[in-house]
């Protein structure tokens, strides 16, 4: 006899929110696009690159050091009622998916650098990369962002990306909230490896009726520390793969350590939903929303097995990657919302055909 279905609860959230997204114009980011393109020229004719012999630079305005694999989107079968919608509409279905890992920074440097570290995942329905019909989610390994708001973003995002040096950290001094931007420019530095990371969306999104926000998180099903969890600290893994490139080699290695056990990593994808202004602001980035006032539905699950590629094969993967152009509007259901969303849609979009990236939209 089978047993009853399992009835499951909406997940908590209002729909009284207001999205203020056409409050900010093209003229609000052009210093901030004419920042980002100086810098792409710079990095291409090799001004930038770093003594210590990075890799190739990368064209990227933002997050412009990373690696990607092939992964798998898998929906769940137990969602709330209230978020089937678009990916998620259908419990049990699978997706063909790509990710990238990256450092935040705009030039290519050594993983030993200060940094933050970013998710992109780009879903694909129709298992092509290049085609209209794909969802990219992108995230980074904080909750939320140096930039209360657009104009704050702009700002501070042009002193970082015009000096690309040190020397950036110390003009933000003069900033008002400094101490609450250079805290946040200074949280999730290092970090042994980007498995056991977690990363937020920081800007919300609309989902059906609601605007939400949603994160990834190392899935317990997967030992998600693997070898990453036996490291002491981050110094360990640079002592044994060097400082270069030490991300990609631990991340490849402990993703054949997992499949040498019959493993492979896990990540959940989790959405929480706006409550009210006073706990979950639409537009105060630099305000968390915590779980404690809006709490998150796991609605799928992101699984990366280790990419048994040959050199040249692996090379090809690399370099269409490279070429992508990630950006949260790269989307069909998932509106972005927010002032903050379409400053970075702007100045994505620029960067995006600056560098000639995939023929999408925009991206990082």
């Amino acid at each position: 006899m089978e047993n009853p279905k399992i009835s499951i609860p909406p997940l908590a959230g209002s729909k009284d929110w207001t999205d203020k997204i056409n409050q900010i114009e093209e003229s609000d980011v052009r210093d901030l696009v004419d920042a980002v393109h100086e810098i792409q020229s710079r990095v291409t004719n090799a001004e930038l690159k770093p003594s210590h012999e990075a890799g190739p630079s990368s064209q990227r305005g933002f997050h412009a050091k990373g690696f990607g694999m092939y992964a798998k989107f898998k929906i769940r079968d137990d969602i709330p009622p209230n978020l089937r919608a678009g990916l998620f509409a259908e419990g049990g279905k699978e997706f063909d998916a790509i990710v990238r890992f990256s450092n935040a920074f705009s030039v290519n440097q050594k993983d030993t650098e200060l940094d933050q570290r970013g998710l992109a995942i780009r879903v694909m329905p129709d298992g092509n990369p290049a085609s209209g019909n794909v969802q990219d989610f992108l995230m980074t390994n904080t909750p939320v962002s140096f930039g209360r708001d657009a104009q704050q973003f702009v700002k501070t995002s042009k002193l970082l990306v015009d000096n690309a040096k040190p020397i950036a950290f110390f003009k933000v001094l003069f900033e008002p909230e400094r101490f609450r931007i250079l805290k946040q420019l200074f949280s999730g530095l290092k970090t042994p490896s980007v498995a056991v990371e977690c990363y937020w969306s920081r800007t919300p999104f609309q989902i059906g009726d609601y605007a939400m926000k949603f994160m990834v998180q190392p899935s317990k099903t997967s030992d998600p520390g693997g070898a990453s969890r036996r490291w002491k600290s981050p110094k360990e893994p640079v002592e044994k793969w060097g400082g270069q490139d030490y991300l990609r080699r631990e991340f490849e290695n402990l993703l054949k350590q997992l499949q040498q056990e019959g493993k492979t990593l896990k990540f959940d994808f989790r959405i929480q939903l706006y409550q009210d202004e006073e706990k979950t602001p639409m537009e105060n980035a630099s305000k968390e929303w915590k779980e404690s006032d809006a709490p998150f539905a796991t609605v799928a699950e992101l699984e990366i097995p280790y990419p048994d590629l040959e050199d040249d094969d692996r090379a090809s993967l690399d370099d269409e990657i490279e070429k992508m152009a990630f950006s949260p509007w790269n989307t069909e259901d998932f509106k972005p919302l927010g002032t903050m969303n379409e400053a970075r849609r702007l100045v994505y979009d620029k960067s995006a055909e600056k560098r000639g990236g995939c023929p999408l939209r925009i991206g990082r």
